[in-house]
């Protein structure tokens, strides 16, 4: 063997699957670990959309009892449903707008019941599936 590298013709097929396999466990850790090093990506999709799975991130974050995070999560439905108004004029575009408003109002300071918390979203997000459905058929 010359310098530091290993002779592969005197390693048993066993022994060269088992350095193969090392090489593929260490290239799939690295690339795990770099994804996982990634910051979250917003989620991609027509404003409608965002706003509906923003509506069921809120909704979910209340049954956690995770009212911080569902605030955040009404925060992010209302610029969706600004930039669905703004991209769809007419009488959607003044529903978002009054729901937006009524999101903004609420998101400001949740309220820890999750009785009425779960009422309002479902009341908001009733309005978007509508449109959303109408959309996607």
């Amino acid at each position: 063997m010359a310098g530091a590298g290993l002779d592969h013709q005197s390693l048993r097929p066993s022994t060269l699957r088992i350095i193969d396999m090392g090489r593929i466990l260490l290239c799939a850790a690295l690339a795990v670990f770099s994804l996982g090093a990634q910051t979250p990506q917003p989620v991609d999709g027509t404003p409608l959309l965002r706003a509906k799975l923003a509506l069921e991130m809120a909704r979910a974050r209340v049954l956690e009892d995770r009212y911080d995070d569902a605030s955040a999560a009404l925060r992010d439905a209302s610029k969706a449903l600004a930039d669905y108004a703004k991209d769809s004029p007419g009488p959607h575009a003044e529903t978002a707008s009054f729901i937006r408003t009524e999101i903004d109002s609420f998101a400001r300071r949740v309220p820890h019941n999750q009785e009425e918390t779960l009422l309002r979203i479902d009341l908001w997000r009733g309005p978007v599936e509508e449109w959303y459905a109408a959309r996607h058929k």
